[in-house]
């Protein structure tokens, strides 16, 4: 009985500390920043000015490496949330702007967004703010 109580608790602190860290359980792995990469570019897609309609979030990332990156800063998760796997992460996606928002405001050719996505690459929706350069 006591060693069914341990296996329990080693258990529960196990997914405990996986969810603390961004595991996907419904993988059974650690995404790639290349794989969340290529979920915010799908999220974001439909803003992206110099997305073709042949590209593919793949084929985008490939061909713009430097569009996306893992801030520093990630959003703060209630407790709660860590503890039943509902982590929120923080993908930055620098893009150019769709022509017409350009035509409307010549100076902000780019657009830094913060999607929200989930260990697994769930995404929710995205914050931010036009930018001048890409840099």
């Amino acid at each position: 009985m006591a060693k069914s109580i341990l296996i329990g608790i080693i258990a529960s602190f196990a997914l405990l500390v996986l969810n603390l860290t961004g595991f996907c359980y419904l993988r059974m792995r650690y995404l790639s920043n290349q794989e969340l990469f290529e979920r915010a570019i799908a999220h974001e897609a439909y803003r992206i000015g110099d997305y073709l309609p042949a590209d593919t979030p793949k084929s985008y990332l490939a061909s713009h490496p430097n569009c996306c990156s893992m801030p520093d800063f990630q959003p703060s998760n209630a407790s709660l949330d860590v503890l039943l796997g509902n982590k929120i992460l923080y993908v930055r996606v620098v893009y150019q702007r769709l022509q017409a928002e350009i035509d409307k405001y010549p100076r902000e050719k780019f657009y830094e967004a913060f999607v929200e996505t989930t260990p697994c690459g769930k995404t929710f929706h995205a914050i931010g703010m036009s930018r001048e350069t890409p840099d």
